[in-house]
């Protein structure tokens, strides 16, 4: 037997086995100690006490140490709220990504921030005007080089910033990709002060695209109105017209989701 597909296979079961565990202590309604959870599992205490010491260290159980007993924590219910603050975004969100569409007559995103990456969860194509390599739902692209990703990068203190650059390579994707440190935090510190972010044909040659952020009651920014399009059409003076625009709309639906008590649930 491939001993490849063996350890694959049996990290697999195990992994299978933990979130047993977790699914078994989430539908409890009281703490119970190891040998409880093993008997009623019908599994090893030993293994079960494997699975819960990985599941203690990573946060989403917890032990009472008067009564030794265990229980799951309300974690597991932050990763939820996390992934439900987007889905209730994007429907609330998306009049605001049409009009951007249809004001520029192009193709239009709503962008959040995953896993220090930008994440395109809302795109509506312009019906006049079509992009051969758009961007697609669902789809990541790097903070560095992107007009949104940019945005997000704003608002990282200076030992963020520096953090995400020890662990992401500046890679040159383009002629025009900032690839040093100083000269993209030069890069940041201008969209501090100016609220909007552009990707000068950084990710892809004969693209640009131009972003504006959209906050929360703390001046969070949760996601990011952007608007993409042949370096052509979208040109700087086109820009600099139109984005006192853009900062009005997103401005308009950051205004927007206060009012209805939007929660974002990335604020650290």
């Amino acid at each position: 037997m491939n001993s490849n597909y063996s350890n694959g296979n049996m990290t697999n079961q195990s992994t299978e086995k933990a979130f047993a565990v977790l699914e078994f202590l989430v539908a409890q309604r009281h703490p119970l100690k190891l040998l409880e959870i093993a008997k009623q599992m019908g599994m090893n205490a030993s293994t079960v006490s494997r699975y819960i010491s990985a599941l203690v260290n990573c946060g989403y159980v917890e032990q009472d140490e008067s009564n030794l007993r265990y229980s799951a924590t309300t974690k597991i219910c932050e990763l939820a709220n996390k992934l439900m603050s987007t889905f209730q975004l994007v429907p609330f969100a998306h009049p605001y990504v049409q009009r951007l569409s249809e004001y520029f007559s192009e193709t239009a995103c709503l962008v959040v921030e995953r896993n220090s990456a930008a994440l395109y969860v809302d795109i509506v194509v312009s019906a006049s005007k079509s992009l051969i390599n758009i961007q697609r739902v669902g789809n990541s692209a790097p903070l560095y080089c992107t007009a949104a990703g940019k945005m997000f990068l704003s608002q990282y203190s200076e030992e963020q910033f520096d953090r995400y650059i020890s662990t992401h390579k500046l890679a040159g994707l383009t002629e025009n990709t900032i690839t040093a440190r100083d000269k993209l935090l030069e890069e940041v510190r201008r969209i501090r002060e100016t609220g909007y972010s552009i990707d000068n044909e950084e990710i892809e040659s004969g693209l640009r695209c131009v972003s504006v952020p959209v906050r929360d009651r703390n001046g969070f920014i949760l996601a990011c109105l952007s608007i993409t399009g042949p370096a052509a059409r979208l040109t700087a003076e086109t820009v600099e017209e139109k984005k006192d625009w853009m900062l009005k709309l997103s401005g308009e639906l950051s205004e927007r989701l206060v009012q209805i008590g939007y929660l974002s649930y990335f604020n650290y």
